[in-house]
């Protein structure tokens, strides 16, 4: 707070009268046989019933004796150049790099590391906090953090890009140990354990890793890397995996269920993962593992059969927005009906679009073909599939093709069934209901989305976004 104060005296050029600011009051003691030098900034001041007040305004004596004479003598007045004692330099923005720091050492994050401070520890920290506050390449990054006080802070301001790298081979050594420490932290026994696969594109040619496969990130084209974070059941990372860019979900889950036994000792606990990854072959391979039970969702192909066999009414749902039930494709399991109605809205009006645009589309191929100008009957055939195939409304339309000849009729039963799985969705679990009641096993599967909001915090600006709010608050905006 002094050396604010200092700099605000020092830089207010417009004061014409630095006596009004205040005056400086040194007081002196001494104490087995040494002298300790006190420096208070203060201001005297009349208050309303014109009594003279005094006010310390700060303390001054971290500066030294011999700014603190400068001071004096700048408030009565006199001169003070620069090149007596006094340097001007510019300062680092530092705000939100202890702001990133401050958060790390309270979650534990540079002990979790390295239990000793060491260059590769705090290299890691440095690309960690810099990833927060503005995600860059290696190399940038190396110049970036000397833009800021993080260099200074963590002593890495000469490190170069090659360095950086050493410091990453560093921490893939030590990968197994952190792991340990965060399972050891947070997993418990008989507890959950949430498991997730993203993917990402690479654009190098050296990524042993990388493969075509189906991509989520519409970048066609592209090779890419899998990669796999296993969680608490609240969320909580624990450990990272990476596959071949061309694994399936499903392919991942059985071995990461028996590092968590192998590795990290528990013999009791429950999978959470989404409708793709714990199919009923992996779950029947679970089974055989004992002492494992799960949670996830039927994929929506095996949603229709059991609306079609009655085993639950869609009507059910007027009164509630879940129900549980059983069913005898699923032994020793119990069934959880759930209904989003904000996601069935959406569903209804896309659907609905969807079709009126494929509507739009055959019609124009119906007047084609009424007019003469496309007869051909494999070639009707090709541009019907084009345009059906457009919006996705195969399963919804009957065509009749032949020589000079297109009729199509919308299925309006195959529409109410498919307004009918709008919003719904099945949860399966074999957890007792004693252990799991039902609408907290629903909860236990909703939490997969915090992991799915990491991947896509990874993948989007949200923290570059953050970063961006934090220099903001720390200049008080």
């Amino acid at each position: 707070m002094s050396l604010r104060l200092w700099l605000v005296v020092w830089y207010s050029a417009d004061v014409t009268e630095p006596r009004t600011i205040g005056h400086v009051v040194t007081t002196r003691r001494e104490y087995k046989g040494k002298v300790y030098r006190a420096h208070l900034l203060m201001r005297s001041f009349r208050d309303a019933d014109g009594k003279v007040r005094k006010e310390t305004l700060a303390n001054l004596t971290p500066l030294g004796d011999e700014i603190v004479g400068a001071i004096k003598l700048w408030l009565k007045g006199e001169p003070i150049g620069a090149g007596e004692g006094f340097r001007l330099a510019p300062t680092l923005p530092h705000g939100h790099v202890l702001a990133v720091l401050t958060a790390m050492e309270s979650l534990g994050v540079p002990k979790l590391l390295a239990g000793r401070a060491s260059r590769q520890r705090s290299l890691i920290l440095g690309l960690i906090v810099q990833r927060v506050i503005d995600p860059l390449s290696k190399l940038a990054t190396t110049r970036a953090w000397n833009a800021t006080s993080l260099a200074g802070e963590l002593g890495i301001g000469d490190a170069d890009e090659d360095e950086v790298y050493l410091a990453m081979d560093w921490l893939l050594k030590r990968q197994a140990r952190i792991e340990g420490k965060l399972a050891e932290q947070d997993l418990r026994e008989g507890g959950s354990v949430m498991f997730d696969l993203s993917r990402t594109f690479v654009e190098g040619k050296s990524c042993r890793l990388a493969a075509y496969g189906y991509s989520r990130d519409k970048k066609r084209g592209k090779k890419q890397v899998n990669w796999g974070v296993l969680t608490d059941g609240d969320g909580r990372p624990i450990s990272v995996s990476v596959y071949p860019g061309n694994t399936k979900d499903e392919q991942t889950i059985t071995e990461r269920v028996k590092s968590v036994r192998e590795r990290f000792g528990l013999t009791e606990f429950t999978v959470v993962a989404d409708r793709g990854m714990l199919t009923s072959h992996k779950i029947a391979q679970l089974k055989e593992l004992g002492g494992v039970s799960w949670v996830c969702a039927l994929p929506g192909e095996s949603i229709k059969p059991l609306i079609l066999s009655g085993a639950f009414q869609p009507s059910l749902f007027d009164e509630a927005d879940l129900f549980e039930f059983a069913h005898a494709d699923y032994p020793g399991e119990r069934l959880i009906a759930c209904k989003n109605p904000i996601t069935a809205a959406r569903g209804r009006h896309r659907h609905a679009d969807l079709l009126a645009r494929t509507v739009v589309e055959l019609d124009k191929v119906k007047k084609r073909v009424a007019a003469g100008r496309l007869r051909d009957a494999g070639k009707i055939g090709v541009t019907v599939g084009r345009k059906i195939d457009q919006y996705r409304m195969a399963k919804h339309i009957t065509c009749e093709i032949s020589e000079g000849r297109f009729e199509y009729h919308v299925d309006q039963a195959s529409l109410d069934l498919a307004a009918a799985l709008d919003g719904v969705y099945v949860i399966r679990t074999n957890v007792s209901e004693e252990k799991l009641p039902t609408v907290e096993a629903v909860l236990v599967y909703k939490r997969l989305s915090r992991v799915e909001q990491g991947f896509r915090t990874q993948k989007s600006l949200d923290i570059l976004i953050w970063g961006c709010l934090c220099q903001e608050a720390t200049r008080g905006r």
